[in-house]
């Protein structure tokens, strides 16, 4: 149809979240708030030139970091023809400098892009093949391969560049072993928690490759002061209609 815009041909509404406008799936693999807490965790640091934003989704980590004036070069890459199409508008709409690529990460890195970056982010998939999935599992959660993410990373840092990954914090042992595996190591780390009376729900994590040792445990980001009242931070982030995987929890334990 003429003067249709492509975004509404891929289904897709227009939100705001985390101080940026972009389009993103109306169903399906929407941005968590995961997603938005990790770009914040990652624009802390050595600010870096070159970003790659690993499983990109609609582009909503790459666009954070641009709103919070880190990385001028970023590559946005998923394997889904959909998520790329949509992040591609994203980064023409926000004038994001970006290269799209639509490939597989098991496929690896590839010598144009090996040793090129800064800066990695990633929201993988949180359920290995085979796993046991929670019973009450929100929507857009992902099954996959953890180890080809962790190595297509690692093989495009540049020197003295780093790795910033958001991962379920009881899997917080598989991450760290898989990572170790391949030759990164965690220097940052930051748990989360629904409440400060919960157990932490996601962990935060920078890594680098090197020596281990010298690992920096930051204070505890609460998302929720009580029920239906955000912390300071979390409300800061802007995100009314980000999906949370635990969106909405229930009221602490009295």
């Amino acid at each position: 149809m003429t003067g249709l815009d492509p975004a509404q041909s891929l289904g897709a509404t227009l939100d705001r979240l985390s101080g940026v406008t972009l389009w993103q799936p109306n169903t399906g693999h929407r941005t968590t708030i995961d997603t938005l807490l990790l770009a914040r965790f990652a624009a802390r640091g050595r600010h870096p030139r070159s970003v790659l934003d690993l499983g990109c989704g609609a582009g909503a980590a790459a666009l954070v970091l641009q709103h919070s004036g880190v990385g001028e070069d970023f590559v946005l890459w998923d394997n889904d023809e959909a998520a790329c199409a949509l992040a591609r508008l994203n980064a023409e709409r926000s004038g994001l400098a970006a290269e799209i690529v639509q490939r597989d990460v098991a496929s690896g890195i590839g010598d144009e892009f090996a040793g090129r970056f800064d800066l990695v982010v990633m929201n993988p998939p949180y359920f290995e093949p085979g796993s046991a999935r929670p019973p009450r599992q929100a929507p857009g959660a992902a099954i996959g391969a953890l180890a080809p993410f962790l190595t297509l990373a690692r093989d495009a840092l540049a020197r003295r560049g780093r790795v910033c990954v958001c991962y379920p914090a009881r899997s917080l042992p598989e991450l760290l072993s898989h990572a170790a595996r391949v030759g990164l190591l965690a220097k940052r780390l930051r748990l989360v928690h629904a409440y400060a009376d919960r157990d932490a729900r996601l962990a935060l994590t920078e890594f680098k490759p090197g020596r281990p040792g010298g690992l920096c445990v930051e204070p505890p980001l609460v998302e929720w002061r009580s029920a239906g009242v955000p912390s300071a931070e979390l409300a800061e982030l802007s995100a009314p209609r980000a999906v949370d995987r635990a969106e909405s929890p229930p009221p602490p334990a009295r």
